[in-house]
C-alpha cells in the first residue's frame, strides 16, 4: 500500500508518498508491489531512495534501482540507520549514480534537517524550472495545494525506515 500527505517542508508543499516495500522474489505481492512504486515514481517530481546502511545493498535495491533510473526522476540518496555501525560503504553508493549520498537515521532525527534542505532545494529549483507547471487558475483550494506541491516519492525495500524517515519528514506519526 501506498501512503500519500500533502504537508509544508521548510515553509514549502510537499506531497510525500511513502511506497510499498518488496518481499520474496516472483510473488504476486512483490510484483504488485513494483507496479505501484513504479506508479509512484513515475507521478513524482523528486524520488527519494532509501537503503539500510546496516545491511548494505541487496538484490532487492538493485531491482528498485532499475525502476528509478528508467524514470529519469531527480534522486536523493539516503543511507538510513547511518548511526552507528555500517556495511555500506560511501564507494557502493557513488556507484548507484544518485550522487552525494545523504546519512541519516529517521529513528534518532540524525541528518532529517539536511535531507528537508535539500528536498526544499530541489523544489525551488523545480518552481523555478517549470514556473508555468504551477500556474492554476480557477481551481479549488485543494486542487491548487496539490499542484503546488513537490510530488516526492519514498522509495526502498522493505524495513530500510521509509515509514519512520516518512514520520519524521511530517513531524508526527501518520504511517
Amino acid at each position: 500500500d501506498t501512503k500519500e500527505f500533502i504537508t509544508e517542508l521548510k515553509n514549502q508543499k510537499v506531497k510525500f508518498t511513502d511506497t510499498a516495500g518488496f518481499w520474496q522474489p516472483d510473488t504476486l505481492l512483490t510484483k504488485k508491489a513494483l507496479e505501484k512504486t513504479a506508479v509512484a515514481i513515475h507521478s513524482s517530481d523528486l524520488v527519494l531512495f532509501i537503503v539500510d546502511a546496516r545491511k548494505g545493498l541487496t538484490a532487492e535495491d538493485f531491482e528498485v534501482i532499475k525502476l528509478v533510473r528508467k524514470s529519469g526522476k531527480k534522486v536523493i540518496l539516503a543511507a538510513n540507520k547511518s548511526e552507528g555501525r555500517m556495511e555500506v560503504t560511501a564507494n557502493d553508493l557513488y556507484k548507484l549514480g544518485f550522487g552525494e549520498p545523504n546519512y541519516i537515521s529517521s529513528a534518532h532525527g540524525l541528518g532529517v534537517g539536511e535531507l528537508c534542505d535539500k528536498i526544499a532545494a530541489i523544489r525551488a529549483e523545480l518552481f523555478l524550472e517549470n514556473d508555468t507547471k504551477w500556474n492554476v487558475e480557477n481551481e479549488s483550494e485543494e486542487v491548487i495545494e496539490a499542484e503546488r506541491s513537490l510530488k516526492l516519492s519514498v522509495i526502498g525495500r522493505p524495513n530500510v525506515g521509509k515509514s519512520t524517515l516518512f514520520n519524521a519528514l511530517l513531524g508526527f506519526e501518520r504511517v
